[in-house]
């Protein structure tokens, strides 16, 4: 057995497993909550994003709470939450995940910001990095959160955990300044709604529209070999292999590792601190999930692996020196992209058609029941309000993990960004969460979405800048 299995062998098995939303890279990440974890301690895989609360592993259920508004991150653009009964905005009921970790131990949730971008080594020069990935154009941002890259003109390949988080009102695709539509989401079928050893985290976006001033990247059909060269990117956070991501700057940046072990449906890569390692060694970091994985075929560039979890490995916390990457295997599933692309499957409705507010009434659903109620206290303006609606409608085991007063104060942080918000359109997804597309003051759009648990309690909003009409 090799050291990357050594490190991956012992497995836990959790019930109810989160589904990541946007970013919702679920699974793990180390906590800035005064309830640090000991990651290095409790191993684990952690997801691409930016450290949040921790959950508490007292609760039977292993449920994963929210990213932004439980947290209170100043810093996150988009939120992320995760939670027992979503995924593809359809998983339903209690599924089992087999984590591969080291040892069993506390699990977190995810605040995330978008496009949280390429980690580097600590003695290389930033500049290297912002000039490699200039050679790599058919890399792009996706709305609401996570990287793609254009592989036929209509066409973009990303995570499955990061094409499963699209909603009506947060699904498009970023080139440069160029944004488009995206018309369908693919799933691959072994997807389940978290990563895990067995399945493939691929999803293919189709487009509404080509994009025609930008060459496709064409995908690796044949298995790489141990030691290969590739090159990833990403934009926007970064910082080092000791200090882990640590800025937004939304630049794109580049790195090098070399494949360290292929594991069926998986690549994995270990960032190894200097004197090992590539020249420009780096890893993908919180936010990058969906991006790709480069190598050379041919004399061009071809995408062989897409960006999935970071394991804990011996790192110091997420995206660290002696982390571990592990990237979805293109080659793997190229039959299924290629028939996908040739005869596009007809797909389950995810979303009911949005529709406008002032056309309808709020549909009587428990989660129409609850946005409502959220909209109408957060626009009285004060605190007694939002306090009365945390207090009734939020469900009392996230009250436990934060209280009441924190959530308020979150709120009112929120105000002074937004003193009013103002429901346009509403969408219902399949396993009954909401998502509400809303007007900010000043002008610009986001999606709320709302998520329940069992029994109608509210248990995360999550707030996304909304895509381009």
């Amino acid at each position: 057995m090799n050291r990357l299995n050594q490190m991956l062998s012992a497995e836990v098995t959790i019930e109810r497993v989160p589904a990541c939303e946007a970013g919702r890279d679920t699974l793990l990440a180390p906590s800035s909550d005064q309830r640090h974890v000991d990651v290095k301690a409790t191993g684990g895989l952690y997801s691409k994003c930016p450290p949040a609360l921790i959950l508490r592993n007292s609760r039977s259920d292993s449920r994963y709470t929210q990213a932004n508004e439980n947290a209170g991150a100043s810093r996150s653009r988009f939120v992320h939450f995760v939670g027992a009964k979503r995924g593809v905005g359809m998983c339903r009921g209690k599924r089992k995940l087999a984590v591969r970790r080291l040892c069993t131990g506390i699990f977190a949730a995810s605040v995330a910001s978008h496009a949280q971008a390429i980690v580097i080594r600590h003695d290389r020069e930033d500049a290297r990095y912002i000039e490699l990935a200039k050679s790599y154009p058919s890399a792009c941002q996706i709305i609401p959160d996570g990287i793609g890259t254009l592989i036929a003109p209509g066409w973009v390949i990303t995570a499955a955990h990061v094409g499963q988080d699209l909603s009506p009102f947060a699904n498009s695709v970023r080139f440069g300044t160029r944004e488009v539509r995206v018309k369908e989401v693919f799933l691959h079928p072994s997807w389940k709604g978290a990563p895990r050893p067995e399945v493939s985290d691929i999803a293919l976006l189709e487009l509404e529209a080509p994009v025609a001033d930008v060459e496709p990247t064409a995908i690796v059909r044949e298995a790489p070999t141990v030691g290969e060269i590739v090159t990833f990117v990403g934009c926007g956070g970064t910082g080092t292999g000791q200090t882990g991501p640590k800025i937004t700057d939304d630049r794109w940046r580049g790195a090098t590792n070399s494949l360290d072990e292929i594991a069926g449906t998986r690549f994995r890569f270990r960032f190894d601190a200097p004197p090992d390692g590539t020249d420009l060694e780096g890893i993908s970091g919180p936010g990058d999930s969906g991006g790709p994985a480069f190598v050379e075929r041919g004399g061009k560039h071809a995408v062989v692996g897409i960006s999935s979890t970071n394991h804990s490995g011996t790192g110091t916390g997420p995206c660290t020196y002696g982390t571990i990457e592990s990237y979805a295997n293109i080659p793997a599933v190229a039959e299924w992209i290629d028939q996908t692309m040739q005869s596009p499957p007809k797909q389950p409705e995810r979303w009911t058609k949005p529709v406008k507010i002032s056309d309808r009434a709020w549909p009587e659903t428990a989660a129409a029941s609850v946005a409502r109620a959220f909209f109408d206290s957060y626009n009285t303006g004060t605190d007694e309000a939002m306090r009365l609606f945390e207090s009734e409608r939020r469900d009392a085991r996230e009250l436990q993990e934060r209280s009441v007063d924190a959530r308020v104060a979150y709120w009112r942080s929120q105000r002074k960004k937004s003193a009013t918000v103002t429901p346009l359109e509403f969408s219902a997804a399949m396993d009954g969460s909401l998502c509400v597309l809303v007007q900010m003051a000043d002008g610009k759009q986001k999606a709320y979405t709302f998520h329940l648990v069992e029994g109608g309690k509210l248990e995360s909003i999550g707030m996304y800048p909304a895509s381009a009409k």
